[in-house]
């Protein structure tokens, strides 16, 4: 399946924009500027009682506006724990009419297992599900691998409403001195 963009436009505005700063750098000699986002910086919070992530959301991950950012409710990390939140998405796009609505996720801890990050083997990881509905735009499914001690999130994967999918998973871990 091919990627397409929900967000056409505002992609065309970003070619465009390039073209003309390589041409402005060719005759300046200095270049520093681009539209198009090689790389982005979330951020998460974590409390004493739960840890929420914020997803990448630039390029072809903007399809994460519509399906539940990762959250984990520690007093619900328990078999059939449940939790819920809800995203509102604002006018603001091209159109002002893609993802505009309001997204309700429900979170539920289906079980435990293994799972990997890189060659380790990571054990006991709660696996969660989300079920995230779009009030125009219909059903999403998330899926979370989480690793209390140490790793966090190790696997994200989302299903979304028109059949894309996007899998999220954790390679490796460097620790900065």
């Amino acid at each position: 399946m091919n990627f397409v963009h929900p967000h056409k436009a505002e992609q065309e505005r970003k070619e465009r924009n390039m073209l003309k700063a390589k041409e402005k750098a060719k005759k300046k000699k200095t270049w520093n500027y681009t539209w198009i986002e090689e790389s982005e910086i979330t951020g998460m919070i974590e409390t004493d009682s739960s840890i929420w992530l914020h997803p990448p959301r630039g390029n072809q991950y903007v399809y994460a506006y519509l399906s539940a950012y990762p959250k984990v409710d520690l007093n619900e990390l328990k078999l059939g724990g449940k939790w819920g939140s809800k995203l509102y998405i604002q006018k603001g796009y091209p159109s002002n009419e893609e993802f505009t609505g309001t997204v309700e996720n429900d979170f539920k801890v289906i079980g435990t297992g293994v799972d990997t990050v890189g060659n380790s083997e990571i054990k006991d990881c709660w696996k969660i599900e989300s079920t995230d509905i779009h009030s125009k735009l219909g059903k999403t499914t998330s899926y979370f691998v989480f690793d209390k001690v140490y790793y966090g999130f190790v696997r994200m994967e989302f299903e979304y409403y028109n059949g894309i999918k996007i899998i999220y998973r954790l390679k490796e871990v460097i620790k900065k001195e």
